[in-house]
């Protein structure tokens, strides 16, 4: 994305290379707003809010949960929002189901999750249908960057989905709920593989992780890409106990105040860089296949050696 990158090259191969940007910047340009939103089934001008939880047992067992009861929270004081998933591949709808299931996650009770339907109509996307609530969309195409690049904003953990959707320059809130972490190892090498031994790992995790928590609190440290990059906060990112009451007030703030909207998604433009690499791409491929032919040396092989 940076031409920066390219002086680090050795200086007697600087010259091989061309920067023609961020080719996933191209995808907003060339969406299809209204095949999107005729796939949804919603208004071509719909106020669209998407959820990624991510594809991890240990993301999807809290984040699923809490990312329910946070639509549920924001349709009551904004009806007129629509809501979709965006499906990680290896993600299957009964997969999905098991995390909404109180009797198999009990992250559903401890984020006050709603409790919902899966409906599967014979024409048009499958959806949830949370009980006195919004229908929440399924979106299983991959991968779904012409879907992020249409979206009013997008609720995400942490991972490959930010960097997405900061060269998409789409407006993000990260939510890393703590909740339950002690399921969940924080840590690599010996001490991670401590962590996974049967009892000794439990009690490690319960006493060792809100340490690291706390640690990570105090130090500012930052988990979304674009706000790597950046090395400051530019989309927020939310950590600690949430709930779906902390979490919706964040993000009617923003749904309330457009302009915030405009001014993060200008900030994630610069980050990426501009765009037109499809372009830029495209031109160098037709420059180099243009260049008049070398005429190589004809190498006549014996017969027995012909390919």
């Amino acid at each position: 994305m940076q031409a920066a990158l390219a002086h680090k090259a050795p200086a007697r191969y600087r010259h091989k290379f061309t920067v023609v940007g961020d080719l996933m910047a191209d995808v907003q340009t060339h969406a299809d707003r209204l095949a999107i939103t005729a796939a949804l089934g919603i208004a071509p001008d719909a106020e669209l809010l998407c959820f990624l939880p991510g594809s991890k047992p240990a993301k999807l067992g809290m984040g699923l949960p809490l990312g329910l009861a946070i639509m549920q929270t924001l349709h009551s004081q904004r009806p007129h929002t629509q809501y979709v998933i965006g499906l990680a591949p290896n993600l299957s709808l009964a997969d999905l189901m098991r995390y909404t299931d109180p009797q198999r996650n009990p992250a559903v009770a401890l984020t006050n999750s709603p409790l919902v339907k899966l409906i599967e109509p014979t024409d048009g996307l499958p959806y949830l249908q949370i009980e006195n609530g919004p229908k929440i969309f399924l979106w299983q195409r991959f991968p779904a960057l012409d879907l992020f690049s249409q979206c009013t904003l997008c609720l995400t953990t942490v991972g490959a989905n930010t960097a997405q959707l900061g060269a998409l320059a789409v407006p993000m809130i990260i939510i890393i709920p703590t909740q339950g972490l002690n399921e969940l190892r924080l840590w690599d090498g010996l001490p991670g593989v401590i962590a996974g031994l049967p009892g000794v790992g439990l009690i490690a995790r319960k006493y060792i992780n809100p340490l690291i928590i706390r640690t990570i609190q105090k130090s500012g440290r930052l988990f979304a890409w674009p706000n790597i990059w950046a090395k400051r906060e530019i989309v927020p990112e939310l950590f600690g106990l949430l709930n779906a009451d902390s979490v919706s007030q964040v993000v009617l703030d923003y749904l309330t105040h457009p302009e915030k909207l405009t001014a993060m998604r200008q900030t994630l433009k610069t980050l990426r860089g501009p765009s037109g690499a499809a372009d830029k791409m495209a031109s160098l491929i037709l420059k180099t296949v243009n260049l008049k032919s070398v005429n190589y040396p004809t190498v006549n092989y014996p017969k027995e050696k012909a390919l």
